[in-house]
């Protein structure tokens, strides 16, 4: 295989020329250009099935973005088994550069960066189709309890959507502040914003003399940033994703064993036992919701909830279905309840049941995006898994 010309050879000289960029970010900003998106450097957090050895991971998405070369995209290995090179036409008839670094989140295994040195929403475009196109990676998905005990955090962006009207409106909150006299007024304001309102981004800051860093990390992993201090942004990313992976893990408790398997004269039989079976992660939540219309939209296969399926049981207050989680491929169950009775106390539920192979990432994609849609409020419910916890 020829190799094409790299305009980045190698993890080390991709780093040094973030720094340069971001550099020019930040002098950019000091003399308020705002065109910013060809300067300003994004990293993008993308997880893999943690269950696919990462030799074959790399291998399989290297493959499958080779197959898909054409006049808008170009492909190549910048470092083997490391690093791939991308060359994309963007929506100005221009071209951007944007790079998957498997070993930037190392030693864990089941995180690619994805540096773009592109406008953000060409970026975005070409990420989520590259997404949507796999089966292996996925977005982080980061909601109002992540990244809560990570330091130098100075505020929050929150945005307020709703997915079930029929206009595109939305409404931004923003609590930022870099002096520390505001620090205890700005935690309360935020305590009580987060109650109502999905966080859309944080903002972390070092400040320096007379140099500073910034870095804005949003719901889906998304990270723009300028300054000074690479190594403080890389940093912050790796302990957010340190946190979530420990999320990841935990949330492995819920899902379902592989099953034994027994044969005798009639052949191969499977035998499940109660304890194989997948735990139910139920998410309750107060809102007044057309549980039908929103079944439809979870349900669709379409960004960002990708689940597909179609009712098997469906009553006024009740649905049911078996269906696909579509970043893997794997079943999962799904139960839509309204106006159920607990504790004398009228709520909201769905269910979901993770089975064999299902990626706990599906979890985390649900919950950030139904808080984000349809109920900020929204909870997990986690009685069952507390007392498998402390039997």
């Amino acid at each position: 295989m020829n190799k094409k010309k790299l305009y980045i050879a190698n993890r080390m000289q991709l780093y040094d020329y973030i720094r340069t960029t971001m550099g020019k970010a930040l002098e950019a900003r000091r003399m308020r250009k705002f065109d910013l998106n060809e300067t300003t450097p994004k990293l993008y957090v993308l997880e893999t099935y943690n269950h696919y050895a990462y030799s074959s991971i790399y291998e399989r998405i290297f493959q499958e973005l080779r197959e898909k070369e054409d006049n808008s995209i170009s492909v190549n290995e910048a470092e083997a088994g490391s690093l791939i090179e991308m060359k994309f036409e963007d929506s100005h008839n221009k071209s951007f550069r944007a790079y998957l670094d498997f070993g930037f989140f190392y030693p864990s295994e089941r995180f690619v960066a994805f540096f773009s040195l592109g406008r953000s929403s060409d970026t975005d475009n070409r990420l989520k189709k590259l997404i949507q196109s796999q089966t292996i990676l996925d977005f982080m998905w980061l909601d109002n309890e992540d990244a809560e005990n990570v330091s130098n955090f100075i505020g929050a962006k929150f945005r307020s959507e709703n997915i079930l009207s029929e206009y595109n409106n939305y409404s931004v909150f923003e609590i930022k502040s870099t002096e520390n006299r505001g620090k205890e007024t700005r935690k309360k304001i935020l305590e009580e914003v987060k109650k109502k309102y999905p966080i859309y981004n944080r903002r972390f800051w070092k400040g320096g003399n007379p140099d500073y860093t910034t870095l804005d990390i949003y719901y889906s992993g998304k990270t723009i940033f300028w300054g000074e201090d690479f190594d403080f942004v890389s940093d912050k990313v790796r302990e957010i994703q340190s946190h979530y992976e420990e999320n990841l893990n935990r949330l492995e408790k819920y899902v379902a064993k592989v099953p034994d398997y027994e044969s005798d004269k009639e052949g191969m039989h499977i035998r499940f036992s109660i304890d194989q079976l997948p735990t139910p992660i139920d998410v309750y939540f107060d809102k007044e919701i057309d549980i039908h219309k929103v079944s439809k939209i979870v349900l669709s296969g379409r960004m960002p909830f990708r689940i597909w399926g179609i009712p098997m049981e469906e009553e006024e207050n009740y649905i049911y279905s078996f269906a696909f989680d579509k970043h893997i491929g794997k079943g999962i169950g799904i139960e839509f309840c309204s106006n159920e009775k607990i504790n004398n106390v009228t709520r909201n539920r769905v269910s979901l049941y993770l089975y064999n192979n299902t990626c706990t990432n599906t979890i985390k994609r649900f919950v950030s995006n139904f808080r984000r849609f349809i109920d900020p409020n929204a909870g997990i419910i986690e009685e069952d898994l507390s007392k498998q916890d402390n039997s």
